[in-house]
């Protein structure tokens, strides 16, 4: 979803710490003392709503250092294209590991949820 992807890389990007690297690259630029195995793609399943995926991204550690920085919450602008876009549905895959299921954010099909909790 190129809203999220927007406020991830361009919004907060900037201020994500150096180390965040290597989450991104799902620690392949790590090297370890043991012998490397094939693990299996783990992915979480989640229902949410848009108060959900708001309160999750105020948590990151790029989103508090912006608002630190410029005084304002950058979320509330996501929050509102979201809901333009009718973007937030159901459910949400999470990848366990760095990165995202299948490399991008990934949006289920299924029935629209409403955008505030109740």
């Amino acid at each position: 979803m190129r809203s999220c992807h927007r406020f991830y890389h361009d919004v907060v990007g900037p201020y994500w710490p150096p180390e965040r690297r290597i989450t991104e690259e799902r620690y392949q630029t790590i090297e370890f003392p043991f012998t490397e195995f094939a693990a299996p793609n783990f992915v979480i399943e989640q229902a949410v709503t848009l108060d959900n995926v708001a309160g999750y991204v105020r948590t990151w550690s790029a989103t508090r250092a912006f608002v630190k920085r410029h005084g304002q919450d950058p979320v509330e602008r996501l929050v509102t294209e979201l809901e333009r876009r009718g973007a937030i549905r159901s459910s949400h895959d999470w990848a366990l590991a760095g990165g995202h299921a299948g490399g991008e954010d990934r949006m289920k099909t299924g029935s629209r949820m409403s955008s505030r909790a109740s």
